[in-house]
C-alpha cells in the first residue's frame, strides 16, 4: 500500500514538472537571410519586450542556416548562402551568443543585440562592424570582448562549427530559414505561427499542440 502512495505521489510531481517546464526553442538562422531578419525584428523582437517572455520559453539561436563548412588539418572554413560578409555576421551572432549568453548568463542582452543587428545591419551597409558600434554604443566592453572572438578565428571558427553540427544533425534536414524547432521537432504549421507572433502562440501554449 505504501509502495502504491509513492509511486501515485511521485507520478503526480513527473506530471506536474513536466506540464509546468518551459518549451525549448531553437531559431536556425542566418545573418544576411531577409526572412531571418523580418522574423528577429518583428515577431521574435516582440516576444523579447515582454516582460514574462522568459517564463514562455528557452530560446537558443543557431547562426549558421546554409552555410557549409570545409575541414583540414583540424581547422575549419565556411562558405555562406549570401558570401564571406554573412559568414562574419554568423561570427558575431554566435560570439555574442557564448559571451553574453554563456560566460555571462545573459543570454537576453545576446538576443537583443542579435535583434539590434538584424534591424540595422542594412542601413549600415552591410558593414557588421560599424552594426555592432552603433548596437553596443556605451557599452564598449562587451563591444570589445565580441570584437576580439570574432577576429580571431582560433576563437570563433571552433565557436562556429559546433553551430554547424547542430544545424547539420537536423532531422528532418532544414531547407530554409527561419527554421524553427520546438521541444526537438519541427512544424511547418508551429513554425508559421512562431513567425507570425510568437509571443501569442506561447502565452497560449497550453492550447497549442506541438
Amino acid at each position: 500500500m505504501r509502495t502504491s502512495i509513492k509511486a501515485a505521489i511521485l507520478l503526480f510531481f513527473i506530471t506536474i514538472s513536466t506540464i509546468n517546464s518551459k518549451p525549448k526553442v531553437d531559431l536556425y538562422i542566418e545573418s544576411l537571410c531577409p526572412d531571418c531578419m523580418q522574423f528577429l525584428t518583428t515577431s521574435y523582437a516582440n516576444f523579447l519586450k515582454q516582460t514574462d517572455h522568459m517564463d514562455l520559453a528557452d530560446v537558443t539561436i543557431y547562426p549558421y542556416g546554409n552555410a557549409s563548412e570545409k575541414e583540414q588539418a583540424g581547422k575549419y572554413t565556411f562558405t555562406c548562402q549570401h558570401g564571406p560578409n554573412e559568414c562574419y555576421g554568423n561570427l558575431y551572432y554566435e560570439c555574442a551568443n557564448v559571451f553574453f549568453g554563456k560566460k555571462f548568463g545573459n543570454t537576453q542582452r545576446a538576443h537583443e543585440f542579435i535583434v539590434c543587428m538584424e534591424g540595422n545591419i542594412i542601413v549600415h551597409g552591410r558593414n557588421f562592424d560599424v552594426a555592432a558600434y552603433h548596437c553596443l554604443l556605451g557599452d564598449e566592453d562587451l563591444l570589445s570582448m565580441v570584437q576580439l572572438c570574432v577576429q580571431d578565428p582560433n576563437v570563433s571558427y571552433p565557436l562556429m562549427h559546433k553551430v554547424a553540427q547542430a544545424t547539420d544533425a537536423l532531422e528532418p534536414k532544414h531547407d530554409h530559414v527561419p527554421w524553427i524547432v520546438v521541444d526537438g521537432k519541427w512544424n511547418l504549421d508551429v513554425e508559421n505561427k512562431i513567425i507570425a507572433d510568437m509571443y501569442a502562440y506561447f502565452k497560449n501554449t497550453d492550447k497549442n499542440i506541438r
